[in-house]
């Protein structure tokens, strides 16, 4: 509240937001908390117009999946092959999978809220770092041309959160060829859901596996797309155990 009434912008980062689609209420409860939703003495100014929800599409969509399971279950020594296949794992109990990024995108629509949609395989092709992104396309500070800060061109900025020295490929076992086969089962749920691209109040930043994936959708029949999560759930354990 405090910085918001100097004028300042407000950053909220939380992977909670990942489940808004699948806990009720929660999406909510985080808009009440905005200062001038929340129950001040002196009213602050701004509305939910003011909000911009940032986010991410990762491709090949079936890395966004591997990801998922390198960060809750492959070091507990779950198989890449056990995780998509037992219905008592993540993958399958979790009510909003992190990598339902254009469902996310409908959530916030719903609620009015502005939502800009980062292409992450865009990004890297372009050869910035998400932070930078977020800092000078999202935040609206003094970048130069390449992502840099005004100012402070000599000063490399240290990345944190990067996995490193972890090798998976002794429980990864699913063939390359089921890869593909669930990438495009992930695609074909996406395109259920592609007309959120459209909307008014998206932006598109550094479009390029979005691109690819309305170039697949468009080749699709309507009946080919698959329409809800537990569908594409069922999709991709036949494909591994097939």
């Amino acid at each position: 509240y405090n910085e918001w009434m100097k004028g300042r912008s407000l950053a909220i980062a939380t992977e909670a937001m990942d489940f808004v689609t699948g806990k009720k209420g929660l999406l909510d409860d985080i808009i009440r908390q905005l200062p001038w939703n929340a129950d001040f003495p002196v009213k602050a100014s701004g509305s939910n117009n003011d909000i911009t929800v940032v986010v991410t599409y990762r491709s090949p969509r079936v890395k966004h999946l591997e990801s998922m399971w390198h960060q809750c279950c492959m070091r507990e020594g779950v198989s890449f092959y056990q995780y998509l296949v037992d219905p008592k794992s993540r993958f399958h109990v979790a009510t909003s999978p992190a990598f339902d990024s254009l469902r996310l995108v409908e959530k916030f629509l719903e609620k009015g809220l502005n939502v800009t949609l980062v292409d992450m395989e865009g990004v890297i092709n372009h050869g910035y770092d998400i932070s930078n992104i977020m800092a000078c396309d999202i935040l609206g500070a003094n970048c130069n041309a390449d992502k840099t800060f005004i100012g402070m061109e000599d000063k490399q900025a240290e990345i944190l959160n990067v996995k490193n020295g972890h090798s998976s490929s002794s429980i990864h076992n699913i063939t390359t060829d089921k890869l593909e086969h669930i990438n495009l089962a992930i695609l074909r749920y996406d395109c259920a859901l592609v007309s959120v691209i459209g909307h008014p109040n998206v932006t598109t930043l550094y479009s390029f596996g979005i691109e690819k994936m309305i170039e697949f959708c468009d080749t699709l029949d309507s009946g080919e797309r698959i329409m809800t999560m537990n569908a594409l759930r069922n999709k991709i354990t036949a494909i591994v155990q097939n």
